[in-house]
């Protein structure tokens, strides 16, 4: 096991939710104390953290309540911070370099930080963003609500803006071309969508088979799932959009995690006392394996995240690290005095 992916794990997941990583699990009936697996080193934060901290190659990026943007080392060393005021939400977006998107949500500012923590450049919108900024391929990023969708490259210069009907609150998604997928709302209980170029060019109206619920990025294409509980992957072929396949998977509840660099991903279906985590066939949808986590209430989730190292599942009660195979690496209770909360 790659100990550096794990603490990537453990420390993007558990800092959303406390403000000290000290002595979050402990050994309760039967299952293993986390600190056996990850006594190297620990970090106290200066406050709680606002938004989920962003992963970077150095290791990540956070913000707390205390007022400060912070960079830390994978062995969690604090390698810059910077006073950022007084915010109450906001978001932030790792780009291409290890340069840091912030977006001040109450008063509606984006900021970019270089990887060194300085500040490059500030400027206002003038709409409001329905999901946070998605990062393009060549440091450009794209920014869409409110019938907007707005490009900008890395010096904070406007590439191109359009307008669109209106939207659904969901995040882009791009396809394997570079193609980003706006998702509008739905008509007749279908989601519409555009595809847009990298350059603005409109290329496709697209109609999906349902009401799409959630929508991710990976190597292969978009993974969607629907309302109706169907789950499947949407690509490109030969220039144009298609459903590649709908999984046969009966999952209930779906929800796909996809690992950092997107080239592998998994089927969760959550259930009140359990979660099954499906490896699922890129070809056809099919069941290539599964594995079923009892004790972890998929319903209430709060973290989900996977990598090299493993598969990271966690609600207030339990977490769980299994390898991307399957195999339960370890399971820890929540201390009583220490619950996560959402």
């Amino acid at each position: 096991m790659m100990k550096k992916d794990l603490k990537k794990i453990i420390l993007a997941s558990l800092l959303l939710y406390s403000s000290k990583l000290l002595c979050l699990f402990s050994q309760e009936a039967g299952l293993e104390q986390l600190s056996n697996y990850n006594t190297s080193w620990t970090a106290v934060l200066p406050g709680t953290t606002l938004c989920q901290p962003e992963i970077t190659s150095y290791g990540f990026c956070i913000a707390t309540d205390a007022r400060n943007l912070m960079g830390y080392s994978s062995e969690g060393k604090l390698l810059w911070e910077k006073k950022i005021g007084r915010i109450r939400k906001l978001s932030l977006t790792a780009l291409r370099g290890d340069f840091i998107l912030f977006h001040d949500q109450n008063s509606n500012i984006i900021k970019l930080f270089n990887p060194s923590g300085s500040e490059i450049w500030s400027k206002s919108l003038d709409f409001k963003p329905v999901a946070k900024p998605f990062a393009g391929r060549d440091g450009r990023f794209f920014i869409h609500g409110e019938g907007n969708l707005v490009c900008y490259g890395i010096n904070g210069i406007v590439r191109w803006k359009l307008k669109t009907k209106t939207q659904k609150e969901m995040p882009l998604q791009e396809l394997p071309d570079g193609s980003v997928i706006v998702f509008l709302a739905d008509e007749d209980g279908k989601t519409k969508g555009l595809r847009f170029s990298p350059f603005g060019e409109e290329l496709e109206d697209i109609t999906f088979a349902g009401s799409v619920k959630n929508s991710y990025t990976c190597s292969q294409g978009i993974l969607l799932t629907f309302t109706d509980g169907s789950a499947g992957l949407f690509s490109i072929t030969d220039g144009l959009t298609k459903s590649c396949w709908v999984t046969s998977v009966k999952a209930g509840n779906p929800l796909f995690i996809v690992n950092n660099d997107k080239s592998d991903f998994r089927l969760l279906s959550l259930l009140p006392d359990s979660i099954s985590v499906y490896k699922i066939n890129v070809s056809d949808g099919s069941e290539s394996s599964s594995l079923k986590i009892n004790g972890i209430n998929g319903n209430t989730l709060l973290v989900s995240d996977f990598n090299d190292s493993g598969i990271f599942l966690a609600d207030s009660q339990k977490a769980v690290l299994i390898d991307p195979e399957g195999k339960e690496l370890w399971a820890a209770k929540c201390r009583q005095e220490l619950r996560l909360k959402k």
